[in-house]
């Protein structure tokens, strides 16, 4: 299996602080850091705001002319300052002021508001950071330049700790590289957007527990988002990604001490973009959310959820999780990580490359570690078969519980009824049956309870054989037998992937027009000669009979010999005895396309009505027989509901009442 190269994630909660005679110290919580690699965690140093000290008393700082935040000569001629934490701060219109490189994540630029007016614009230069403890209004433009990206310090940041207002005339303008925009209150904050928002925020950042609400006329455009904690409200304002960047949240930081943030209800996903989520709640169980869109698609999904002194943290499914496999060759799409943690299926399921592949389990099952690659390039051939396998499954991780896995078209034969489940444990070289005889059913073949998975130094690879070689027959024969009926034998010199055999049987010699009589009578499947026989006990006039023998191969594909016939007269039989017993009978042929039979017996005279449900107890179709007398008799389900309409591939279970008895058997329908 292929090892996945990490991109480097920043989850470092970049908190800032103030100090001053209002305003205690923020500082970053223990822990934070940059996740690389194989999922090490590099320590990062913690980033506080550098403030002017004590205050006396509130000033306003207005700037006077074009230049930069940390020129004193910007604010004015006389007695010239540069803001502080506690400055009501105005950029007048046609004045452009720039954070300038003077500022940094040790050294932050400060104040106590933010007014930008129309005409006026505020720049925050490459890699600068600002910090506002209250209120912010734009009018004008504020702009964030591009960081690198390249170190812990390279990201261009502005930190809000009131509210903050895009007002109609206001223009957020954003370089969707290594920008930050923090909401990192104490008190319930707004976001109102009246105005515009040039490209995209690139990363939009909360990290207040009473929370953010989202206000305004117009959508705020984002690429990522960190809900640290909090909850976001009016969270379908949020519109996230575009064609050709990546929509990302991330939920939690690692080994934080407060809860993960969440969405109050699903932002909207630009349909083309690739979502990535990554779980990192670092000191609570969590469980999915809003963050998975509504259809449940996305395109890649991590769990750190790891918390302090290497304590793990579960991770609950809330709903079915679909990873798209739109990039299958991206290593950052189209797979699960695991960094830290658990994730508990609690009767949902998650599904690979959107078809191939799902893995689910009840309440108590769980996974960690885990990754699955669905690989239709390379090829195997289990020795023994002649089958090259286009479709394997490579897994491993560490699970409690069995996992219920699902394999799409497991094979590259279509109208597969059984196949045989094979696993390696070396790479492919060396094969091991690990099931056999698994039914299909609707191209899905389903694997319960299984323990192992394989591990990251050693891969499990999952394939599925349908061999199938012609049956070979020697004879087929047809006789009276002592009680009058007609027995039926063949035998075979050797057989080979044969699912089994079924009777037909009809009273002129047209196969298309023949009806099966007998239940599949499984084949041997060996190298030595074997004898079969089957006994028709269902005539009951006189005439010429023929016969069908029609063997089944694992890969779908049927074979019929014959025909063979043989007369028959009931006329000077003695009146048949009465059945001993009221009975529904095995249900011919079982799997059963299109049509299946249903016989059964009366011990004496009754009302008879047959009903027929799918798997989930819905009420297919309605047989009414009516007044039936004592004795064998057969009726007929041809597979259609009861608007005449072609049921699914399922199991269906056919309930026989019979006077006050009900009697119920099980049969396979096959598509």
């Amino acid at each position: 299996m292929k090892k996945i190269a990490f991109l480097a994630i920043a989850l470092a909660l970049m908190l800032w602080a103030v100090s001053s005679a209002w305003a205690s110290l923020l500082t970053e919580p223990a822990g934070g850091g940059v996740l690389a690699g194989a999922s090490n965690f590099m320590p990062q140093e913690k980033h506080q705001l550098t403030s002017d000290g004590l205050q006396t008393q509130r000033a306003t700082k207005t700037a006077r002319r074009d230049g930069n935040w940390s020129d004193p000569y910007t604010w004015g001629l006389f007695f010239p300052s540069v803001p502080g934490s506690g400055d009501d701060v105005i950029i007048p219109s046609n004045i452009t002021v720039t954070v300038d490189d003077a500022y940094n994540l040790d050294n932050q630029a400060a104040a106590g508001s933010l007014t930008i007016n129309s005409g006026g614009t505020l720049i925050l230069d490459c890699e600068t950071v600002l910090g506002v403890l209250g209120n912010t209004n734009v009018s004008g433009t504020l702009k964030w330049c591009a960081g690198s990206g390249s170190h812990s310090h390279s990201r261009t940041i502005f930190f809000a700790l009131g509210n903050f207002t895009n007002s109609s005339s206001g223009t957020l303008d954003c370089c969707a590289s290594c920008t930050d925009f923090y909401f990192s209150g104490t008190q319930p904050q707004t976001f109102s957007n009246n105005g515009s928002i040039t490209n995209m925020i690139c990363c939009f950042n909360l990290n207040n527990g009473t929370g953010l609400t989202l206000a305004g006329s117009n959508p705020i455009p984002l690429s990522r988002i960190d809900l640290f904690t909090g909850q976001v409200t009016n969270s379908s304002r949020l519109h996230m990604g575009s064609a050709d960047v990546d929509a990302i949240v991330q939920i939690g930081n690692i080994e934080q001490d407060s809860p993960a943030g969440s969405f109050d209800t699903h932002p909207s996903y630009h349909p083309d973009a690739l979502i990535e989520i990554l779980y990192a709640s670092g000191n609570t169980d969590y469980s999915t959310g809003y963050e998975i869109p509504e259809d449940g698609i996305i395109d890649f999904m991590m769990v750190v959820m790891l918390g302090d002194k290497g304590i793990l943290y579960n991770l609950t499914m809330s709903r079915d999780i679909i990873i798209s496999g739109t990039q299958d060759q991206d290593l950052w799409h189209d797979e699960l990580i695991f960094i830290g943690g658990r994730l508990f299926f609690a009767d949902h399921a998650l599904f690979f490359n959107a078809e191939d592949f799902h893995i689910a389990g009840g309440a108590g099952v769980y996974v960690d570690d885990f990754q699955v690659e669905v690989d239709k390039l390379t090829q195997y051939s289990i020795p023994g078969n002649v089958v090259t396998y286009l479709h394997t499954w490579e897994t491993y991780g560490v699970q409690v519980g069995g996992v219920q896995m699902n394999f799409h078209n497991p094979t590259e034969w279509y109208n597969v009824m059984l196949v045989d489940a094979y696993v390696s444990d070396d790479g492919g070289n060396t094969w091991v049956l690990y099931q056999d005889r698994v039914p299909v059913l609707d191209s899905v073949v389903t694997l319960d309870g299984v323990e192992n998975l394989g591990s990251d130094t050693q891969t499990r690879i999952w394939a599925f054989a349908n061999r199938s070689v012609p049956v070979e027959l020697s004879s087929f024969t047809a006789t009276i037998s002592a009680d009058n009926f007609v027995n039926l034998m063949w035998v075979t010199q050797s057989e080979t992937g044969v699912l089994g055999f079924y009777v037909l049987r009809h009273t002129q010699s047209d196969l298309s027009a023949a009806i099966t009589v007998s239940e599949l009578i499984p084949a041997t499947n060996s190298s030595q000669q074997h004898s079969y026989t089957f006994k028709d006990t269902e005539i009951f006039e006189d005439g010429l009979y023929y016969y069908w023998l029609q063997n089944s191969d694992f890969n779908g594909s049927v074979q019929f010999h014959g025909p063979v016939s043989v007369r028959i007269s009931v006329a000077d039989n003695e009146v048949p005895e009465l059945p001993l017993l009221t009975q529904l009978k095995p249900i011919y042929p079982n799997p059963f396309n299109p049509m299946a039979f249903i016989p059964f017996s009366l011990k004496e005279d009754a009302n008879v009505n047959f009903e027929i449900y799918n798997a989930r107890g819905e009420l297919m179709k309605r047989i009414p027989l009516g007044y039936k007398n004592a004795g064998n008799h057969r009726t007929q389900w041809d597979g259609r509901d009861e608007q005449g309409r072609n049921c699914g591939t399922g199991i269906y279970h056919i309930r026989m009442t019979a006077g006050k008895e009900s009697y119920s058997r099980k049969a396979v329908l096959i598509k």
